[in-house]
């Protein structure tokens, strides 16, 4: 698989709506062999899973501004040659909340899909193991001061302090629901935050390194704006 996916919780979400459990059960082997693709992406000291940004469907994350500048810090202007940019466009190996609360739903839809059947043993298996995934995203990924999940570096442990779109992700698919981390999702929800005329933004407005137009011609985006220098203080 290329880019990550929530599937199985998708599957047992469907069946839920449509009351096809039949169909569901059916799937069982399907999302468990979906879950075990991932597990090149783990990682055996943290106990969570990576992925490089753009294959979570995030280009110029902020992880990569805060990596691909000059000796592997922060980007401080656009155009910089001592930039790297396939870092600044691809993101470093992350653990990202949003995969990883991937993993933790489609754990729990899995042990769901067992107790449905019967089979208890498989059930508590599963669950044990979408609730250690869970334990070590509470541990690592959730910001204290930003009272926000946010992103790590695999390689470096470098915790990333800004708000990204993705920290909400966890909430969506019923991970981090406990009001201690429920909590300050309001923090973003303002103009300066989240909240923009077409959609929210990916980024927190706020954040040094937002900009209303990607810096280069790619993908879906039209425009390219000129050298920028982030305001870094």
């Amino acid at each position: 698989m290329l880019y990550t996916n929530w599937i199985p919780r998708a599957i047992y979400e469907h069946a839920q709506v449509t009351g096809d459990v039949q169909f569901l059960i059916a799937q069982l082997p399907g999302m468990i062999h979906m879950y075990e693709l991932w597990h090149d992406q783990y990682d055996n000291d943290t106990h969570l899973y990576f992925r490089t940004p753009v294959l979570d469907s995030q280009e110029y994350s902020l992880t990569g501004y805060l990596t691909a500048g000059p000796n592997g810090g922060t980007v401080m202007q656009w155009n910089s040659l001592e930039n790297n940019y396939t870092i600044l466009l691809d993101g470093p190996p992350t653990y990202r909340p949003n995969f990883n609360a991937y993993m933790v739903a489609g754990a729990r839809s899995i042990a769901a899909v067992f107790d449905l059947v019967g089979d208890a043993e498989n059930a508590q298996d599963w669950a044990a193991k979408a609730d250690a995934l869970y334990l070590s995203m509470r541990s690592q990924l959730f910001d204290e001061d930003l009272q926000f999940w946010v992103d790590v570096v695999h390689e470096t442990g470098l915790k990333v302090k800004g708000r990204q779109l993705q920290g909400f992700f966890p909430f969506r698919l019923g991970v981090g629901t406990d009001d201690e981390y429920v909590r300050g999702h309001e923090r973003g929800l303002d103009n300066e935050g989240f909240i923009a005329p077409f959609g929210p933004t990916t980024l927190e407005q706020r954040s040094p390194y937002f900009t209303a137009s990607k810096n280069v011609t790619y993908c879906c985006v039209s425009e390219k704006a000129g050298a920028v220098l982030f305001r870094t203080s």
